[in-house]
C-alpha cells in the first residue's frame, strides 16, 4: 500500500482492496497514517499458512512444554535426532494446496471490487505480488469490469525459487499456467530488476 502515497501528486486517487492482518505477521500501524489518503475495502484474512499455524500452536506449545521437561508424549523420543531443516507445515499444506498462501482470499477479491467498483470511479486495475494470486485477482477483476490492467512484480514468479514444485506437482503446473494469463492480460508490467523484467 506503501506506493499509493505517491498517486495522488501524479492525479490519480487509489482505492485499495487489501486483507485483515495475517496471524503472526509483523503489523506496523505507523504506515497506515501514511496512506490515510487512499481509501480501503478490508477483506476478512483467508492466509493458509497463517490459520494453519493458529491451529497447530497450542499442539507445539505442548510439545515444548514436553521436550524442556526432558520427556517426550507417548510415541515421541525427546533424544530423537534433529531433522533436516525444512519448510514449517504450514507453508508445506499451503504450497500443497495452493499457488500461495493467499489464494483463498485473492478469489474474493474481483466480486468484492466489482461490487466497489459500482460506487467508486476506476479507470485502471493496479496489482501488486507476491502473493502472486493477487495479480491473478487483478486481472480478473480488470476483465470483468473492461479496465486496463497494470501487473507489479516486487519478486520473480516463475524464476523464483520459493515458487518451485517437484516435477509434476498440480500447483507447479497451475502457477506456471496462472502466470503465463496473468502477465498475457497486462496491459503493462513493472518489475522492480532487470532479471525480472526481462522474464
Amino acid at each position: 500500500m506503501k506506493m499509493t502515497r505517491y498517486l495522488p501528486e501524479h492525479g490519480w486517487q487509489p482505492y485499495v482492496v487489501c486483507a485483515t492482518p495475517v496471524w503472526g505477521s509483523p503489523v506496523e500501524p505507523g504506515l497506515l497514517e501514511q496512506v490515510a489518503h487512499a481509501e480501503r475495502l478490508c477483506l476478512r484474512d483467508r492466509d493458509v499458512a497463517g490459520t494453519t499455524a493458529r491451529l497447530v500452536a497450542p499442539l507445539k506449545r505442548v510439545l515444548r512444554r514436553a521436550s524442556s521437561r526432558g520427556h517426550a508424549p507417548d510415541g515421541a523420543s525427546a533424544s530423537t535426532p534433529a531433522s533436516p531443516v525444512r519448510a514449517p507445515l504450514s507453508t508445506r499444506i499451503a504450497r500443497s494446496l495452493f499457488i500461495d498462501s493467499a489464494e483463498p482470499w485473492s478469489r474474493d477479491v474481483p466480486a468484492a471490487a466489482a461490487a466497489w467498483a459500482r460506487t467508486v470511479p476506476l479507470d485502471v486495475v493496479f496489482a501488486t505480488g507476491p502473493p502472486h494470486s493477487t495479480l491473478v485477482a487483478g486481472a480478473r477483476l480488470a476483465a470483468e469490469l473492461g479496465l486496463p490492467y497494470v501487473a507489479e512484480l516486487r519478486d520473480a514468479w516463475g524464476g523464483n525459487p520459493g515458487y518451485q514444485w517437484p516435477p509434476g506437482h498440480r500447483q507447479g503446473a497451475r502457477s506456471a499456467r496462472l502466470e503465463r494469463e496473468t502477465m498475457s492480460a497486462a496491459s503493462a508490467v513493472v518489475a522492480i530488476s532487470g532479471p525480472i523484467a526481462e522474464e
